[in-house]
């Protein structure tokens, strides 16, 4: 066989692959796949069915390491075999194949924490009063520290956001926390973000747009209990241009929510 056929191709990606190839086997890697197993599902999507010694020559994994995928991938119930000589194999069915790795996933998620939930802590509770100032990068990140953070309230929530940094993923938090009696208030500059609040169970203030004077790159603020603050920037070094600060119990939270508060004119709670 030819250079051309079994070489690299112009794009240098191993045995020919093409860009979506080679995602395709990268993200099967992040599903818990091996390098091996990923680059023998993906040839066997491309060629239907194939010899171990086809999908060698369709991949860049080695003849004799195709058959131990294979194997692993058969026990994982990902590929078929057909016992002839030489065998062949073939994929399951793509969506076959997503609900297992979906479920497969799933277990070692539960294991992982189950196993984290069975280590005893030996920090002491306090322990965030040492470090008082925690970071979090990226936008999914930070919303899910919101997110945490807003379910933790016991007596009062201040959420200041405008529409184009909100992400409706905190809305639960925020109506399960005003629901049960958490004074949950949004404030926001933005018209759009008042009225989207309106009949909620949150409470909302309308900031005066000339409320500050400093352009900063604030992109969300909270403020929870009175002792917990969260201040979220837009950052070009920051994993999806988002870095947020926040910090619980410490003289650090209590000087920001008091920022806040004057930010946003309103009675410190």
């Amino acid at each position: 066989m030819s250079d051309d056929a079994t070489g690299s191709g112009d794009n240098g990606d191993a045995a020919g692959e093409s860009r979506p190839e080679t995602a395709a086997r990268t993200a099967l890697e992040r599903l818990g796949l091996s390098t091996y197993e990923a680059g023998v599902f993906v040839a066997l999507e491309k060629l239907g069915r194939g010899t171990a010694r086809e999908i060698a020559e369709a991949t860049d994994v080695p003849r004799s390491q195709v058959y131990g995928a294979a194997e692993s991938l058969q026990e994982r119930g990902l590929l078929d075999v057909q016992q002839a000589s030489p065998k062949r194999f073939r994929p399951v069915p793509l969506a076959e194949a997503e609900e297992l790795l979906r479920r497969q996933q799933d277990r070692r998620r539960e294991r992982a924490f189950e196993r984290l939930e069975a280590i005893e802590p030996e920090r002491p509770d306090d322990d965030e009063r040492k470090e008082e100032v925690w970071t979090v990068e990226g936008r999914d990140a930070v919303t899910e520290r919101i997110r945490s953070l807003a379910a933790d309230a016991t007596e009062s929530i201040v959420y200041a956001v405008e529409r184009r940094n909100h992400d409706e993923s905190t809305d639960e938090a925020l109506f399960a926390a005003a629901e049960g009696g958490v004074d949950a208030l949004v404030a926001s500059a933005d018209p759009e973000m008042i009225a989207y609040y309106e009949n909620t169970p949150v409470r909302t203030f309308p900031v005066p747009e000339d409320a500050h004077e400093a352009d900063l790159p604030v992109v969300r603020l909270l403020a929870v209990d009175g002792d917990t603050v969260l201040l979220a920037v837009q950052s070009e070094g920051a994993t999806a241009g988002e870095v947020a600060f926040w910090s619980r119990r410490t003289a650090f939270a209590s000087v920001l929510k008091v920022l806040i508060d004057s930010w946003i004119d309103t009675p410190p709670q």
